[in-house]
């Protein structure tokens, strides 16, 4: 599902929804119901990859099936899927979208490692990862489903 949001404090963009992970199957069709409405207002926080107006591009990627990350300090709270909405909402750069991130504790999705994929207008692009409870930026044109920081090989959740 492709999500437009236009945000009176923030970035126009449009995102990509996986209704899956919302708990609906293949066959689930809107038909327009009060609960549909609900699931679209919903759906603006459960994106998965996407862009805004400033060209801000980001991306959730599962990196292993390593456990997520829960950092605990006295930083406001964050999952991957809030990070990403509030990215794509304030970020105009990569440099701004490292800054915001490096101001939450990341709490994972799925419980899985994942990192994101984030790239902006000038042609930046990172890797942000979580290791060991701490963020890690590595400038990259390219992001795997494995760690760039420090992997041995064995990280990955897909296929070299």
């Amino acid at each position: 599902w492709l999500v437009h949001s236009v945000p009176k404090n923030g970035y126009e963009s449009i995102a990509t929804c996986n209704w899956g992970f919302l708990g609906f199957g293949e066959a689930w069709k809107p038909d327009g119901s009060m609960g549909d409405k609900y699931m679209a207002l919903g759906s603006v926080y459960a994106i998965l990859d996407g862009m805004n107006e400033k060209v801000l591009c980001v991306a959730d990627l599962m990196v292993s099936n390593e456990d997520g990350v829960d950092q605990n300090t006295d930083k406001p709270d964050i999952t991957i899927v809030s990070g990403l909405r509030l990215l794509l909402d304030k970020a105009a750069n990569v440099d701004e979208a490292i800054e915001l991130l490096s101001q939450s504790d990341m709490h994972f999705s799925l419980g899985r490692a994942q990192n994101f994929s984030i790239s902006d207008a000038t042609g930046r692009s990172v890797a942000v990862e979580w290791q060991k409870g701490e963020m890690v930026v590595t400038d990259t044109p390219v992001v795997p489903n494995f760690y760039l920081h420090g992997d041995d090989g064995t990280s990955g959740s897909g296929q070299s």
